[in-house]
C-alpha cells in the first residue's frame, strides 16, 4: 500500500536533519507521501496548496504522481476543507510524531519545512484496489456525489486515525494496540472545517463503529458589541435578587448600548435585544438554581436546561424497494441493474484524488497561459479608460498580455444577447468582466490584474440620476418603472374578483368565504459550488478561419459554450469542441453562467496562439456569477370556511433579475405555473414580473423558481387557513391534487399519488402525537418554543421550452465486448453515468431461445466517457431534472438496436457468452455502433396552449419537520424531518435517497441560512466566502432524517382510474429539483414556534398574521419574536432611528 508508515515519515525527517545541520544557505526541504522535496529557489508568497499542484508538476520531484491534484482548491481561505492534507511533524527531543490536518490553501510552503506532507493520493490508490479504509467507505457508501470536497473529508478522517492509533492502520485497530476507535465527538471535531454542498447529511464513510453522515459543526453569525462593564457594582452588590433588579439592570445596559442605526454591520435594533436576551437568559439560570436551593424537590422545569447540550448524534433511516430477483448487492457485476444501489460510477476515483475536474488537467506544456480577470468596481458608469501599463511593463516577471473587447469577433453574447463577453463602453453592475491579463504564472497573473487600472465616469444618462436599483422595491420605485421590466406575462382561468366580491378579509363566522391579502419575500442564494468556475482553451492548428478551438469547461451545457465561444471567435460550431468530463457541483449555476470564463479564455487563446487557463478564486466567482432570484409575491386569496376548499386566488409575482435577462424569463415562467404549488385552486389569476437591477445577473439554480413560487403559496394558504380559523393541515390535505385534475394554464394531472404521499409521511412521521407533546413543550416552558409542520410538493418534469426536451447518445461495442457510453449529458454528482451504465445493462439484454430471462450485460463491463460535442451534438444542458430522462432514453434506444443486431448471433449460440456473441458479429461485419435519440413529444409550445401538456409528468412527495427555537436569540435546530417522494421505479434508489438529502439541505440553507448581502448604494458583494456565507453543515442538519421512497406495486401499474401513470426510463421519475422545497417545512414550523411566542409575550398581535420573510436568519427570527426586550430596544431607539430604514435588521440591501 503506497501510504507513508510512522517509521518512513520518521526516518525521513531525522535524515533530512541530520543533512542540514552544517548547512547555511538551507533549501526547502519536504516529504511528500514519502518522496523527498528539495527546492532551494521556492517563492515565499507561494501556499502548500499551489505548489502541491503546480510545482511538483514542473520539479517531477514525485515520481509515483506526476500532478498532485486530489488537493483542492475550494475558497483559498480554510473555510471549506477542500484542501486539507496531513502534516506530520517529528520532535527530536520528545522523540514522538504529531500529525495535523492542515488547510494547505493558507499554510505557506516556507512553513511545511522539515515536515512530512500526506495527501489524498499518499494513502490509497485504485491502481490494484490499494484503498485505504476511509476511502473505500466513503465511496462505497454512497458518501461521495460530485466529489470535489471529497478528499478533504478523506484526509480530515485519516489524520485523526493517525493520531488515535499511532500508525496507518485504517482504522482497523491493529497498529495502535489497545487503542480505542475515535468517539462520534473526536469525528465531528475533526470534520469542523469540511463542507459539502451537494449533501452535508450522507457522509457515511467513516470507517468507525459508528456509521454516521456528518460534515462540519458551522460557526453562526451573531453580531453584537457587548460593553465590557454590563451592570455596575451598585446594582450586583446592595440590590436584592428580584425583579425590580432585573428592571433596573435592563435598562442600565441598554443606555450602556447606544447603537446608532447607521453604525457598522447594521441590525442595531437586533444587536442590542441580544445583549438584553443574554442577560434574560443569565438571570433565569441563576433563578433556576436558586430555586434548587430553596427547594428539596426539583423545581419547574427550565427553558435552556436541556436546549443548550446537543440532543444526540444524528440518527437517520433510508427506506426504498430493491427488486426482487437477482443481487441485489453494491455489485457491478450484477446483471439487471436497473433499481439496484450501485456506487456513484466515479466513486472509488473521487475518494482517492484521481478524478479530474478542469483545473486539474495537466499543464499543456510551458506555453500555457493563465488569465485573471478584471473586474468592475462600480455598480452603473461609463468605462473612461483602462490603463494596463502597471501590469503589462511592470516589474512581475512573465506577463505576456491583456485582451479587451477590441479583440473578439462579437462581444455581444448571453442568453438574451444582452450581455458582452468585455465590457467595452460601460458596466451595469459591480463584477463584471473588463479585462483579462495574461502570465505564465497564475500568482503573477492575479498580481498584475489588480495593477490595472479602469477610470470611470458617471452616467449622465441615467433616469433623473436616480441611484441605480438594487432590489425589487428599489426598480418599482423608478421614475420609469418600465423601463426595468425584463421579462412580463400573466394568465387567468376566469374571474377571481367575483369570488373576492363575496368575501372580506375581516369576515366574521357567519361568512362562508374568507379574503385574505399580504406579501412574503424570499432571498438570493449563492450556489456555492465547491468548485469554482474553469475553462481551459487551446487552439488547433493555428488561429486562422480554418483552425479549431478546443475548450475543457466547468459546464452543465457544453452546446451552449460551443455556440456562445463560435459566436465570440466567428467560428463556425463545428471547429469548437467542448469537453466536459465531471463539474464539482453545478446546480444550475453552472447552466449558462460559465461562458463568462469560457469566452475570454478562448479569445485569449485564440489571440496569443496558446492554451490559457481561467480558474476562478471564489470572491471573483461570488462577484461575477448569478445567483438564486430574490422574489416579492403578493396575494389576494379566498378560502371556503365551511368547507375548507380553496376558491380563487391572484398572485403577482415579482423576481430581482440583475443586469440582464439570462434565463430570468425560464424562471418566472416556471415559478408561475408552480405558483398553486400541489393544491386544486378552481380560479387563478397569476401575473409574473423580471426586474432589471444592477447587481451581478440572476441565474439559474435548483427549483428554478418554483420553489421561490411554492414558498409564497404555502404562506397565502397558510394565512387563509388562520383567518378562517381552521387548521393548516386540514386545509393543506383537503385541496391536495387528484387524478383527473385541471391546473389553471390547461395541464391536467393524470396520476397523482399526492394522498399516498400524505397519509405515509403523516403516519410514519407520528405526526398527530408529535404535534401534542409540541404543545404541551410550548406551555411549560417560556423562551424555547418547538414547532412542527408538514407541507407537499407537486414539480412539474419537463423543460418548458419544448425545443431542449431531446437529446442524443452515441454507444460503442468493442470487439472484446466492452461498452463505451457517450451522451450529452453532464455528470455533476447527481449520479447518472451510473444511472445510465445501469440503464444499459437492461436496454443491451438478449432474448436467448431456451432461456426464460433477458441475458443482461454486467455493469462492470459498461463504461461512460466524457461529454464532448464532438461526440453527441446539439445537446440540452443537464437542468431541470431532465438529465436522465432524456439520456437514459436516448442510451435506451441505442443500446437497444444493439442488442437487436447481435440477437441472431445468440440465436445461432444459445451456450454462448456475451462476449462470443459480440465476436462473431465482428467477425461477420456487423455495425457494433449506434446513436440513439429521444424527444418528448406532445408537449405545449406555449404555457397558455390549450393543446397538449405543459410537463411529461409529475413528482410528488411530503416532508415533515420540527424544530426548537431558543426565542431569545433567534437560534435554531432541526429536531427530526421526514420526507416520503415518490419516484415511480428508482433506476438507483441509494443515488436518489441522496439527492433528497443533498436537496433537502440545500432547501434548508434557502430558507433559514442563506443570506447574500449587497452593499447600500454601490452594489457590492459583502457575503464573500465561506467566512462571510455558511451554508448548511452537519450542525444545521436535522438530528433524525427518515427518507422513504413510496412502494410501487409491480403487479399493478395502473392507478385506480385505470390510467397508466407517466414516468420516464423503465418507469423512473426526476428527483433532482422537486423534493428542495420539502425543506420548507423546517421553515413553517419556525413560524409555528415563533406564533406561539408571540401570543404568550405579545397580546395585541395574536390575531395579526405573521409576517417572516425568508431566509428566517436568527437575526429574523429573534425580532420577529416580539416581546418586552423587543419593545424596549425599539422605543430607546436614538433619535436618527427614526430615519424610514429605522425597522430594518440590516443597512445593506438583501
Amino acid at each position: 500500500m503506497p501510504a507513508t508508515t510512522e517509521e518512513h515519515i520518521g526516518n525521513a525527517l531525522i535524515n533530512g536533519l541530520d543533512e542540514l545541520r552544517d548547512t547555511k544557505n538551507t533549501p526547502l526541504v519536504f516529504f511528500v507521501n514519502g518522496v523527498k522535496v528539495s527546492d532551494a529557489d521556492v517563492e515565499p508568497e507561494m501556499t502548500l496548496l499551489e505548489y502541491l499542484r503546480t510545482k511538483c508538476i514542473l520539479l517531477q520531484t514525485i515520481t509515483r504522481h506526476m500532478f498532485l491534484t486530489g488537493t483542492k482548491l475550494g475558497c483559498g481561505e480554510g473555510g471549506c476543507g477542500a484542501c486539507t492534507v496531513m502534516v506530520s511533524r517529528f520532535n527530536p527531543h520528545t522523540q514522538k510524531h504529531s500529525h495535523l490536518a492542515v488547510n494547505a490553501c493558507l499554510a505557506p510552503i516556507c512553513s511545511i519545512h522539515l515536515a512530512a506532507v500526506t495527501t489524498v493520493e499518499g494513502i490509497g490508490t485504485t491502481a490494484g484496489d490499494q484503498l485505504h479504509a476511509a476511502q473505500e467507505r466513503i465511496a462505497r457508501a454512497h458518501g461521495s456525489q460530485c466529489g470535489f470536497c471529497t478528499p478533504g473529508f478523506v484526509m480530515s478522517v485519516y489524520a485523526l486515525l493517525r493520531n488515535t492509533y499511532g500508525r496507518d492502520d485504517g482504522g482497523g485497530g491493529g497498529g495502535g494496540g489497545d487503542a480505542a476507535p475515535p468517539t462520534m465527538a473526536q469525528l465531528l471535531e475533526s470534520l469542523q472545517g469540511n463542507l459539502c454542498r451537494s449533501e452535508p447529511v450522507n457522509l457515511s464513510f467513516l470507517p468507525l463503529d459508528h456509521v454516521r453522515k456528518v460534515s462540519r459543526r458551522r460557526e453562526r453569525r451573531v453580531q453584537s458589541d457587548v460593553p465590557t462593564h454590563i451592570l455596575t457594582p451598585t446594582v450586583v452588590t446592595l440590590r436584592e435578587w428580584n425583579k425590580e433588579s432585573q428592571e433596573l439592570a435592563l435598562s442600565l445596559l441598554l443606555e450602556d448600548l447606544p447603537l446608532d442605526p447607521a453604525a457598522p454591520g447594521g441590525m442595531t435594533d437586533y444587536r442590542r435585544t441580544l445583549v438584553l436576551s443574554f442577560l434574560c437568559k443569565f438571570w433565569q439560570h441563576v433563578d433556576w438554581e436558586l430555586s434548587c436551593l430553596d427547594s428539596p424537590e426539583r423545581p419547574k422545569y427550565y427553558d435552556y436546561e436541556d436546549h443548550e447540550h446537543d440532543h444526540g448524534l444524528p440518527q437517520s433511516s433510508q427506506v426504498y424497494h430493491v427488486p426482487a430477483t437477482g443481487d441485489s448487492q453494491q455489485d457491478d457485476t450484477a446483471s439487471d441493474a436497473v433499481g439496484r444501489p450501485l456506487v456513484h460510477a466515479s466513486a472509488l476515483q473521487q475518494a482517492t484524488g484521481e478524478a479530474r475536474y478542469a483545473d486539474d488537467t495537466p499543464a499543456m506544456g510551458q506555453n500555457e497561459l493563465h488569465m485573471a480577470l478584471v473586474l468592475s468596481t462600480r455598480a452603473r458608469a461609463i468605462i473612461k479608460r483602462i490603463d494596463a501599463s502597471r501590469a503589462l511593463h511592470g516589474e512581475l516577471p512573465g506577463v505576456v498580455g491583456i485582451v479587451t473587447a477590441d479583440d473578439v469577433h462579437d462581444n455581444v453574447t448571453g442568453i438574451g444577447n444582452d450581455e458582452q463577453v468585455f465590457r467595452s463602453k460601460s458596466v451595469t453592475s459591480q463584477g463584471q468582466i473588463i479585462a483579462g491579463i495574461l502570465a505564465t504564472d497564475p500568482l503573477v497573473a492575479r498580481e498584475a490584474a489588480k495593477l490595472v487600472q479602469v477610470e470611470y465616469e458617471d452616467d449622465t444618462a441615467a433616469t433623473d440620476q436616480q441611484p441605480p436599483p438594487l432590489t425589487i422595491e428599489d426598480a418599482l420605485a423608478m421614475p420609469n418603472p418600465q423601463d426595468y421590466i425584463l421579462y412580463h406575462d400573466e394568465h387567468s382561468n376566469g374571474d377571481v374578483d367575483s369570488v373576492f366580491a363575496r368575501g372580506s378579509s375581516d369576515s366574521s363566522d357567519d361568512d362562508d368565504v374568507v379574503v385574505v391579502r399580504g406579501e412574503t419575500r424570499t432571498g438570493a442564494q449563492e450556489h456555492f459550488y465547491l468548485e469554482t468556475q474553469a475553462a481551459l482553451a487551446w487552439p488547433v492548428d493555428g488561429t486562422g478561419p480554418r483552425a479549431e478551438i478546443h475548450v475543457i469547461s466547468s459546464a452543465q451545457g457544453p452546446s451552449d459554450i460551443q455556440t456562445f465561444v463560435a459566436r465570440a471567435l466567428g467560428l463556425a460550431r463545428h471547429r469548437v469542441q467542448v469537453h466536459v468530463r465531471r463539474i464539482g457541483g453545478g446546480f444550475g449555476g453552472k447552466e449558462s453562467a460559465a461562458f463568462l470564463v469560457a469566452c475570454p479564455a478562448a479569445v485569449a487563446a485564440r489571440k496569443f496562439n496558446r492554451a490559457v487557463r481561467c480558474v476562478l478564486d471564489r470572491d471573483s466567482d461570488m462577484r461575477l456569477t448569478g445567483h438564486r432570484h430574490a422574489f416579492l409575491g403578493r396575494y389576494v386569496v379566498a378560502l371556503d370556511r365551511r368547507s375548507g376548499q380553496l376558491l380563487a386566488a391572484r398572485l403577482a409575482l415579482f423576481a430581482n433579475g440583475g443586469y440582464s435577462l439570462d434565463l430570468s424569463g425560464g424562471v418566472m415562467l416556471r415559478a408561475m405555473v408552480a405558483s398553486c404549488n400541489a393544491y386544486r385552486v378552481p380560479l387563478v389569476h397569476c401575473s409574473g414580473t423580471v426586474l432589471k437591477t444592477h447587481l451581478s445577473s440572476s441565474t439559474a439554480f435548483r427549483g428554478f423558481g418554483a420553489v421561490q413560487a411554492m414558498l409564497v403559496c404555502e404562506t397565502w394558504l397558510e394565512h387563509a387557513a388562520r383567518a378562517a380559523g381552521l387548521p393548516v393541515e386540514l386545509v393543506r390535505e383537503r385541496n391536495l391534487l387528484r387524478s383527473g385534475d385541471n391546473l389553471f394554464f390547461d395541464h391536467v394531472v393524470v396520476h397523482s399519488p399526492l394522498q399516498r404521499c400524505w397519509d405515509e409521511c403523516v403516519t410514519s412521521s407520528d405526526y398527530w402525537a408529535r404535534q401534542r407533546r409540541v404543545q404541551e413543550f410550548n406551555e411549560t416552558h417560556e423562551h424555547v418554543k418547538r414547532g412542527l409542520a408538514v407541507v407537499p410538493v407537486c414539480y412539474g418534469v419537463a423543460f418548458l421550452h419544448a425545443m431542449l426536451n431531446q437529446g442524443g447518445a452515441l454507444v460503442n461495442i468493442y470487439s472484446d465486448g466492452s461498452v463505451l457510453i457517450h451522451h450529452g449529458g453532464v455528470e455533476m454528482g447527481q449520479g447518472l453515468n451510473i444511472k445510465l451504465i445501469q440503464v444499459a445493462t437492461r436496454a443491451l439484454a438478449i432474448k436467448v431461445p431456451g432461456k426464460t430471462s433477458l441475458v443482461p450485460v454486467p455493469a462492470g463491463r459498461i463504461h461512460v466517457g466524457e461529454t464532448t460535442t464532438s461526440h453527441v451534438p446539439n445537446t440540452s444542458p443537464s437542468a431541470a431534472s431532465m438529465t436522465s430522462d432524456i439520456y437514459g432514453a436516448a442510451v435506451q434506444a441505442a443500446c437497444e438496436q444493439l442488442a437487436q443486431r447481435l440477437a441472431d448471433f445468440a440465436a445461432k449460440q444459445p451456450e454462448g457468452t456475451w462476449d462470443d456473441w459480440v465476436s462473431a458479429a465482428y467477425a461477420a461485419m456487423v455495425s457494433l455502433s449506434a446513436t440513439g435519440f429521444h424527444s418528448i413529444t406532445g408537449l405545449k409550445k406555449s404555457w397558455k396552449s390549450k393543446d397538449g401538456r405543459l410537463y411529461s409528468y409529475e413528482t410528488f412527495g411530503v416532508g415533515c419537520a420540527e424544530v426548537e427555537v431558543d426565542c431569545l436569540t433567534g437560534v435554531h435546530r432541526v429536531l427530526r424531518a421526514d420526507i416520503v417522494m415518490d419516484l415511480g421505479r428508482s433506476l438507483n434508489p441509494a443515488i436518489d435517497v441522496g439527492q433528497i438529502e443533498g436537496a433537502f439541505a440545500q432547501g434548508l440553507g434557502l430558507w433559514t441560512l442563506e443570506e447574500m448581502l449587497w452593499g447600500a448604494g454601490d452594489g457590492r458583494v459583502v457575503s464573500q466566502g465561506p467566512s462571510n456565507y455558511k451554508i448548511p453543515a452537519v450542525s444545521d442538519m436535522p438530528r433524525v432524517m427518515n427518507v422513504a421512497l413510496l412502494k410501487w406495486d409491480e403487479h399493478r401499474e395502473e392507478d385506480d382510474g385505470g390510467v397508466v401513470p407517466p414516468r420516464a426510463v423503465y418507469s423512473s421519475k426526476a428527483v433532482g429539483e422537486p423534493p428542495l422545497f420539502l425543506s420548507a417545512a423546517a421553515y413553517f414550523a419556525i413560524r409555528n414556534a415563533v406564533t406561539d411566542y408571540r401570543k404568550q409575550h405579545c397580546s395585541e398581535e395574536q390575531d395579526t398574521f405573521l409576517q417572516l420573510h425568508c431566509p428566517a436568519t436568527v437575526e429574523r427570527i429573534r425580532m420577529a419574536c416580539r416581546d418586552d426586550l423587543v419593545a424596549r430596544v425599539e422605543s430607546a431607539r436614538p433619535s436618527s432611528g427614526k430615519d424610514k430604514n429605522a425597522n430594518q435588521l440590516w443597512t445593506i440591501k438583501p
